[in-house]
């Protein structure tokens, strides 16, 4: 017997080869901790002291190397916050990153209908930050930018370029030509950022779960609907938003993808329709109120709206700034459960 204690359940596994199982798992979570900047917290470290990093338990830490600590004494970020903290609350964990899920896989749910199975497996790997995108529980996540009006991430200015979503689709975005309803689309960092004239027909992430393409091609529709660059056919603005919130709330791994769809919509924005960009907009003021997205994108997606509100002569910096106030809400106390039932 083989015995698995995650974060949602248990998981015990009957079989002769229990500990050749086991030496296996144990092999293989060893070598995703190998060399990583990263530990995660194994229980809460709170303190009014400022310059001591508090976290709570289950929070993934990136570490940084500084001389003069005392013995026992590490120096980390979380959430944007830096400080020292003991090591001893903390364990090695590996980096977190985008969990990819084998194709052809139903998840198992919970009595709320929640997905349980993905989450541990998550937490298996290591990753406490995919189980909390997995996990469709609206948990709080304390200390997203408690101290600073400007946010920072992993203690870096996110004027810096490593943080601009060009930087992001060279990492993650699929490398082939991105086929859309009109033929393919260049596949060059720029262009994947900005503006298309026609719905995907597969993820901009580049996913192995070959399902998330579906997901990812009702999501773009949806998204051009809203935004009056597609026919409605009968659908409401009201229908749009809840299927947008209900695909990506249900499919994990797809909040990061909603996002990454509407940036790109509302990047150098070409539409004929005059109202296209503004509709975009207030489509991530929506989303932003709903769903935290990954700790991946997180830092990208942050200097996307910062950029949208510091920048001279930019259109659309009041409601960038309340989708960045959207966002600090939804990390600190848990998006919203509801989806909008009317509208002004």
């Amino acid at each position: 017997m083989l015995e698995f204690n995650l974060t949602n359940e248990k998981l015990i596994l009957f079989s002769a080869k229990a500990p050749q199982v086991k030496h296996m798992v144990d092999y293989f979570i060893t070598e995703l901790k190998k060399d990583s900047e990263f530990v995660v917290a194994v229980r809460n470290y709170i303190t009014e002291d400022r310059t001591l990093l508090s976290f709570h338990k289950g929070d993934v830490i990136r570490l940084h190397s500084v001389e003069g600590l005392e013995e026992g004494w590490r120096y980390g970020a979380v959430y944007g916050r830096w400080g020292v903290f003991p090591g001893e609350c903390v364990q090695p964990v590996a980096a977190p990153d985008f969990l990819v899920l084998p194709a052809e896989r139903a998840e198992p749910r919970d009595r709320h209908g929640r997905v349980a199975a993905s989450a541990a497996v998550a937490v298996a790997m290591g990753s406490t930050v995919a189980a909390h995108e997995l996990d469709l529980n609206t948990e709080a996540v304390v200390g997203y930018g408690e101290d600073s009006s400007i946010l920072q991430v992993e203690g870096l200015p996110l004027q810096a370029s490593q943080y601009n979503m060009e930087e992001f689709s060279r990492k993650y975005y699929r490398r082939t030509q991105l086929k859309t309803r009109k033929g393919k689309d260049s596949r060059k960092p720029a262009d994947m950022v900005k503006y298309s004239k026609s719905p995907l027909q597969e993820s901009l992430i580049d996913f192995t779960d070959s399902n998330m393409n579906k997901v990812a091609a009702d999501i773009s529709l949806a998204v051009m609907k809203f935004m009056g660059d597609y026919p409605l056919r009968g659908q409401t603005e009201q229908e749009l938003v809840s299927t947008i919130l209900k695909l990506s709330g249900e499919h994990g791994l797809m909040k990061d993808e909603a996002y990454c769809q509407v940036m790109k919509q509302v990047t150098g924005n070409t539409s004929c329709k005059t109202d296209s960009c503004q509709r975009g907009w207030r489509l991530l003021y929506i989303l932003s109120a709903f769903h935290r997205c990954s700790e991946v994108l997180k830092p990208f997606l942050v200097k996307f709206l910062l950029d949208a509100v510091c920048s001279p002569g930019v259109h659309y910096q009041g409601i960038a700034k309340a989708c960045e106030q959207n966002l600090r809400k939804t990390f600190q106390y848990g998006g919203r459960v509801h989806t909008p039932t009317a509208w002004n």
